[in-house]
């Protein structure tokens, strides 16, 4: 959405999160350009607090499918609260303000002509979070991005500890796990103790959701090798000659064989809970990892829609990391 200036005609409101030590918990503040109650919630009331509204040039948004994740640059708006919008330099209750955690809370803003009673009437024009904060005689100066920033982090953290066993060999230390994601083929396997065969082809602890990583086709060189089954206990499993086994709740198999050259697989690695491998069914993996739900509301009727138009099994591949911001794009980019 697009926004030249919100402050041109009718109102803005804005809900703001910030974290309170005193209390050890977030609090929610709501301010406006106006007094302004919600005629169907009494509890959404918004005090004329809110001095100054920048222009905010592109808004990306989490309600609605072309806003979840889209193309372009991150949207920053400014916003100055005073004790009264008619007395920027106020200096009365926004001193207790300055106790507050601002970095990382969340910002809602939304316009309306000054006739709207509701809430639900407005319409939505930046969602994002507080990246920084000024105070000045009784004002504050809060620096917003949209909701890509917080889309700004690493989706892998967990690398191997190089301790051997599951923790891979001593040249491992340190090295980002891969990560799997629906169907994706062919993936080039971490050899994560190749003197006993086992490989991994997935991280399973990088999301919050409970994710199960299969091999479904393993090969060496590119010669298929038979599966034979799945086991919890890769380093005591019994295994056929010449064959491979599954541990899905690791991401690894284990290949009864003296392995010799690159190693890859066809994997197929989803939530337990059932969640699907379409493109939608991947961004909320990728959501649920950088937790960007407890925070910041993705519009799930636009995820069912996409999953209802684009029904094909998608698959992706994360050898060493990356960005979330970067990640979503490239999947949404692919349907």
């Amino acid at each position: 959405m697009t926004v030249s200036d919100p402050r041109k005609s009718g109102h803005v409101l804005a809900r703001l999160t910030a974290w309170d030590p005193a209390s050890e918990a977030a609090v929610t503040l709501r301010v406006g350009t106006l007094d302004w109650v919600d005629d169907a919630d009494d509890e959404e009331a918004f005090a004329d607090r809110l001095a100054g509204v920048s222009a905010i040039e592109r808004s990306i948004v989490l309600d609605g499918l072309d806003g979840a994740f889209g193309g372009g640059d991150r949207a920053g708006v400014t916003l100055t609260v005073a004790d009264h919008a008619a007395d920027p330099d106020g200096a009365g209750e926004l001193a207790a303000w300055t106790g507050y955690w601002w970095e990382g809370g969340t910002v809602e803003l939304w316009w309306a002509l000054d006739s709207e009673t509701t809430l639900a009437g407005h319409t939505k024009i930046f969602t994002g979070v507080i990246t920084g904060v000024g105070w000045d005689e009784g004002r504050f100066d809060l620096a917003c991005e949209d909701a890509l920033g917080a889309l700004d982090v690493d989706v892998q953290h967990s690398s191997y500890d190089g301790q051997g066993s599951y923790g891979g060999t001593a040249d491992l230390a340190g090295i980002l796990k891969p990560i799997s994601l629906g169907r994706p083929m062919n993936v080039p396997c971490t050899a994560v103790d190749r003197a006993n065969g086992i490989f991994q082809c997935g991280d399973v602890a990088w999301c919050g959701t409970t994710i199960e990583v299969q091999a479904t086709g393993v090969y060496v060189q590119g010669a298929t090798i038979a599966i034979e089954g799945d086991s919890t206990d890769l380093t005591t499993a019994s295994i056929t000659a010449a064959m491979a086994k599954t541990d899905k709740s690791r991401g690894l198999f284990k290949i009864n064989a003296n392995v010799v050259g690159d190693v890859t697989a066809d994997v197929r690695a989803e939530a337990a809970t059932g969640a699907s491998s379409t493109a939608a069914g991947l961004v909320r993996l990728v959501a649920a990892a950088v937790a960007i739900q407890s925070g910041l509301t993705v519009d799930e009727d636009a995820f069912d829609a996409l999953d209802a138009l684009c029904t094909q099994t998608v698959g992706w591949f994360l050898p060493s990391g990356g960005s979330a911001d970067e990640l979503l794009r490239a999947i949404l980019a692919s349907v």
